[in-house]
Parts: C-alpha cells; structure tokens; sequence
C-alpha cells in the first residue's frame, strides 16, 4: 500500500482526533467537529479486459461504538486524484448503543475504482476512508477490509503500530492550511528556514533595485515581481503551487546575478 503521510499532525489538531490505547491492542478515538476522514490509499488489481468475472467488491468488518449520542459511521472507497476523491462508493452504520462496541459488515463495489491507467501499469491509487457524525465521539477499532480472494487491502488496519499508515485528510483545502506564507513557513521549515526565505528574497530585491539604479529597466521587473509575490504571501500560501515555486525562484535567481556590475567587466584582448 502507499500511504500519504503529510500534514498528519495538522489535520488531527484541526478535527479533535486523538490516539489512545486499550489492553495493548490498539484503538482509535474520533471526536469529529468536521468532515474530516481516517485515511489509508491501497493499489486494487482490476479484472483484465475479457475477464469471466469483471465485477470486484470489497468486504470490510470492523467494530465501532458511539461514545455519548447514537451517531452514524460512514465509510468511502474512492479513487484518489492528487488532492481530490473521485468515484466514491461507500455506506453508513448508524450506533444506535453508546458505549457498546457494535460489529459492522459491508460489501463494498468498486468495479471501476484503480483502473485508470497510464501505459498499462500505472493506476490511480484507491483511498478507503472512515468518518464519524460531526460533533460526536466515535470509537473504531479491528478494520478489515479485503477482496474476494481474501487478500487484505489495509496495513496496520487494527491499529497495533499506532496511526502507522494511517492519515487524516480532507477534501476542504480549508480546513488544513495556513493563508500566510510567511506562518506556513515557519510551521514547515521553523524559524530558519524563513529567515532564509527572506534573506533571499531581500537579496533578490536589493539586487533589481541597485541595477535599476545602474539604469537596467529588467532590475525593476525583478524587484517589483519579488515584492508583489511577498504581498501575496500575506494572504496565501502562494509557495504550495510548484510552478508558482519555480517561478518565483528563478526571478530571485535574476535578482541575484543583477548584484554584478557587468559594465565596467574588463573584456578580453582580441587575439587578432
């Protein structure tokens, strides 16, 4: 299985889960205050073209309880597309006993689910997630999920190893980031590595400016497009985009080399 741990600790600050224990058999709490999801991406071998049977269900068994109010368990298989969930198919057990540990069975079809690919052997990886009522305390342990060969799709799938292979997510970009660049940095990076940021970006401003002043009309493109992308991150975490990144590297690049004064660079002797 491939898992996406990023932003784990984020998401589980942000929706009220936490990880406890019980008799050395593991467990996990879920007090959902949103639509926030308990994660793990698989790979699912499609049936082949032409195959007898083309249809393929997943059978999933786990335990869960309400832990105040009854409240509804819900469970999503998805293709996963970059950030996105795409072709969910999934269903509900509604706890009806709080306190009581309540067995849930599902057959879950996901004919269709992994099987775009790209040159015959590349697909969408499928996600398999698990939420809870929003403002309700939901307990879920002992998660089975397999094919109809028996073959388990899950990794750590009763928690024995903690939240190994496990993450928490949500579609609502929202939910989980910083609208600051400058806050996001400090978040991903710490305190130096947005000083860096700021050392370079003031290098690169200070180079566009002091070539402008030489009369190079490119030093007050460099300077001003810096300033304007230090504006920006005010508001947004513009650094997330990749092509925005390279972007914005490349004319602090431009602003670096503008540090030279390349007019009074000696040339060298014709050798006629």
């Amino acid at each position: 299985a491939r898992i996406g741990l990023a932003l784990c600790y984020v998401a589980c600050v942000m929706a009220g889960f936490s990880r406890i224990g019980a008799g050395g058999v593991g467990y996990d709490f879920l007090r959902t205050g949103r639509v926030i999801w308990l994660d793990q991406e698989s790979w699912i071998a499609m049936p082949p073209p032409g195959a007898v049977n083309p249809t393929l269900d997943l059978h999933l068994t786990l335990r869960a309880r309400a832990m105040d109010d009854p409240a509804v368990l819900e469970v999503l298989v998805c293709d996963k597309v970059l950030l996105y969930s795409d072709q969910c198919r999934g269903g509900n057990a509604r706890l009806n006993a709080p306190g009581i540990w309540q067995p849930v069975a599902m057959t879950l079809p996901v004919t269709g689910l992994g099987g775009e690919s790209l040159l015959g052997w590349l697909h969408r990886p499928v996600e398999f997630s698990v939420s809870g009522s929003i403002g309700h305390r939901i307990e879920v342990r002992d998660i089975r999920l397999s094919d109809d060969a028996g073959r388990p799709m899950l990794v750590n799938s009763d928690f024995a190893f903690g939240l190994d292979r496990w993450i928490f997510t949500d579609d609502d970009h929202v939910h989980w980031r910083m609208f600051n660049q400058y806050l996001m940095l400090w978040f991903e990076t710490g305190a130096l590595g947005l000083v860096a940021f700021l050392a370079l970006a003031g290098a690169a401003v200070a180079g566009g400016i002091r070539a402008t002043w030489r009369g190079a009309v490119t030093g007050a493109a460099v300077a001003g497009s810096v300033v304007g992308f230090l504006v920006s991150g005010l508001f947004d975490n513009v650094l997330e985009a990749p092509r925005l990144a390279t972007l914005f590297f490349l004319v602090c690049l431009c602003g670096l080399v503008q540090w030279e004064d390349r007019r009074h660079r000696p040339r060298l002797a014709d050798p006629r």
